[in-house]
């Protein structure tokens, strides 16, 4: 998702188990600024480059993008209530 989509996401929660907000999720999205067709093709292969291609060299692989991701906690704790929660 865009930081756009990820800020209605948050908003579309926050009204769900009812946090008021200023904002609404579904108000019109802002109008994108015209691209020029070359910069927009430029834009295109850059996601190519950064998205695409390592996702299609995983795929023939067969290896994940989470491969190399260790657990943040490996070992299975009990919750605790944090101080900062209060």
């Amino acid at each position: 998702m865009s930081s756009e989509g990820h800020r209605r996401l948050a908003l579309r929660v926050a009204e769900v188990v009812g946090v008021p907000t200023e904002r609404r999720w579904d108000e019109p999205w802002p109008d994108r600024e015209p691209v020029s067709w070359p910069q927009a093709r430029r834009e295109d292969l850059a996601w190519v480059r950064e998205s695409l291609v390592p996702w299609v060299g995983r795929r023939l692989t067969g290896r994940s993008s989470g491969d190399a991701v260790t657990a943040k906690r490996p070992t299975l704790e009990p919750c605790r209530r944090s101080d900062r929660a209060e």
